[in-house]
Parts: structure tokens; sequence; C-alpha cells
């Protein structure tokens, strides 16, 4: 179970997200309305902590763990359950559809991290992927919110990453849908297809040479009932980000330029199907990622470590969410 109050929040987050907030809640930026409700993990010392407040940073709620129900079968009794005290990290926080409920990878123990489910209001916290094996990259909800899907090492020292789906409506089941799919890139974006039959992947495929070092990187398609990898594209420039839920574009980060080992960094959407020009969103400065909100309505933007910015997929000016001395690592939002 969770428990729930207010308290003054310290600096020092390491993850953010945004929630469903109410039309006279919202802030007004450039491109429309932003949620004005935020989700954040924050360092205390060195546990990561749980917060929900607005977008100001003010009136925080922490959100305390105290346990969470573990149904899903072969899970193992010696990993240690999910409290504050035993929480090392926390990330990939992702609302579902509806904005009611949230997932999460959470870790309490070394070389191990597990899925977990809760209400928006922190209750009902329930693990729902194997609990002995170490989950990488993202996780994504499927578009009726009846599933959530992520990358999971199957083999020892995160190895034999594979594709797995958990429903996490009643009972969790898991579904291994992947055996030995080679997938590469541990920064790699997962996003369920908009008819839930499908989930795109990104993988990391080869680096460029000196003096940028540039990824290249593929999308890839998974089949849900077969396992089947099929190619959609192959040899991207850059690190792709996020995938459309439509599996029309993405949004991918290259590198510009190399200044005393800091790079300086463009955002581009890149159709996917047809032969239509790729974009340019952002160029240049320190952008260190870009996630698609749910309902693919708004591209967030972490800059230079501390600010999150807000702009739609097809461009536009900046709209500055938090800007603090915060370094948050994902974020997702709802309206």
């Amino acid at each position: 179970m969770l428990t729930r109050y207010s308290t003054r929040a310290p600096l020092g987050a390491v993850a953010i997200l945004l929630s469903a907030a109410c039309s006279e809640d919202d802030l007004t930026a450039p491109n429309g309305p932003v949620p004005a409700t935020v989700a954040m993990v924050e360092l205390e010392g060195t546990r990561p902590a749980l917060y929900i407040q607005n977008a100001e940073g003010t009136q925080p709620t922490r959100i305390h763990f105290t346990g969470a129900i573990d149904e899903v079968p072969g899970n193992s009794p010696l990993v240690p359950p999910l409290t504050d005290e035993n929480i090392l990290a926390l990330r990939s926080v992702k609302w579902s559809p509806d904005g009611r409920r949230v997932a999460f990878v959470a870790t309490t123990a070394h070389d191990q991290a597990e899925v977990v489910v809760m209400k928006a209001d922190g209750s009902d916290a329930r693990i729902v992927s194997p609990n002995y094996a170490y989950v990488l990259g993202d996780v994504d909800w499927s578009p009726d919110g009846t599933r959530v899907a992520y990358i999971m090492a199957t083999q020892p020292s995160v190895r034999g990453l594979d594709l797995f789906v958990s429903d996490v409506v009643g009972v969790p089941r898991v579904t291994r849908i992947t055996t030995s799919s080679g997938y590469r890139g541990l920064g790699g974006t997962i996003r369920f297809a908009a008819n839930g039959s499908s989930v795109w992947i990104s993988q990391v495929t080869g680096e460029g040479g000196a003096p940028l070092f540039e990824s290249v990187g593929a999308i890839r398609r998974v089949d849900l009932a077969s396992g089947a990898i099929s190619s959609v594209l192959e040899n991207i420039t850059g690190e792709v980000q996020a995938v459309s839920h439509s599996g029309a574009y993405a949004i991918v980060m290259r590198h510009k330029s190399l200044t005393n080992g800091v790079y300086d960094n463009q955002l581009v959407r890149l159709p996917i199907v047809g032969t239509g020009p790729e974009q340019l969103l952002v160029d240049g400065g320190r952008l260190d990622w870009a996630h698609l909100t749910t309902d693919d309505s708004r591209v967030l933007l972490l800059r230079a470590g501390k600010t999150v910015s807000t702009l739609t997929p097809s461009g536009g000016p900046e709209a500055t969410l938090r800007g603090s001395g915060a370094a948050p690592l994902s974020a997702d939002a709802k309206d």
C-alpha cells in the first residue's frame, strides 16, 4: 500500500512527468494550455522520492511507499519489498491513457528492476512484471490502458533483451513476446501502435565516426501475436527519442557540434511513412532528452539537465514548464 501527505519538497529532482489537470488549472503557453500538475522523483540523500505538485513547484505531496501487491506467478520472495527505505531507483514514469493510473520502473535490489502500476492518487500499487530480472529503457501503455510493454533482460549481466507485455487488469499476466530479439540500445524507445496489436521499438545499430560519434539507429515493428520483428526504417542518423502511436513519424536527436566535451544538439521530426521532408524542431542547445506525451499532442524536452519545455510535434515556440536546479530524467503529460 501507499500513504500520502503534503510536505515541502527538496530540490534535486531526477525524474518528472506531468499529470492530468482541469482546464482552469492549465498554464497558458504559446502552443496552448499545458498541464499544471507535475509528478517528480527527487533525491532525498541517496534515495528517490515521488512527489506530486503543481508546475510552479509549490504545494508538493509526497507519495510514501509501504509495500505493493505482487501477484505475478514465480516472482521471488527474496526481493526487498517496495518501501521508501528499499527503493534504489524510480524511472520511466508514464500516465495511462485515461490519466487515472501511473506505471513506472522501480529498483529495490542491485541488478533488479520491476514494473509497478498504481492509481493516480498513489493508492493500489501493484507489481506487474517479473521481479528477479532487469527492466531496461522505456515503459508504455496500450491504447486501451489494459497492458504495459517493456524490455527485460532474460540472462545474467543484462543480456538476452526481449519484449514483454503485462496485462494489468485483474491478476497480472506476463507474456514474453520475443525470444533473442537482438534488441540493442539501453535508451531505446518502446511504443504501442495505435491499434494495440503491435509495438514500435527503436534500436541503436551503430555509431558514426569522429568528431561527433553520432548514433545510427533503426525502428522496428514487433507483432504481439507472433513475436515477429520487421524493419520499418533503417540507418537513422541520430538517437530516436520517441515514435508516434500512429507510426507516422519519430522524434530524433542529433549532434550539431561538440565544444569542450559538451554536445550542442538538434531535434527533428522524421517521417517514417511517405516521402515528406524531415522538420527541424529545435536547432541547438544542450538537449538531454525529448519524449512524446501519452496522447502524442506535445513533445517534452529537457534542456541542460534542469529545464523542461513543451512544444507541439509540428514545431513552434517552446513553452517552459519547469526550470530549476532539478535534473529530470523522464516526462509524460495528459490533458
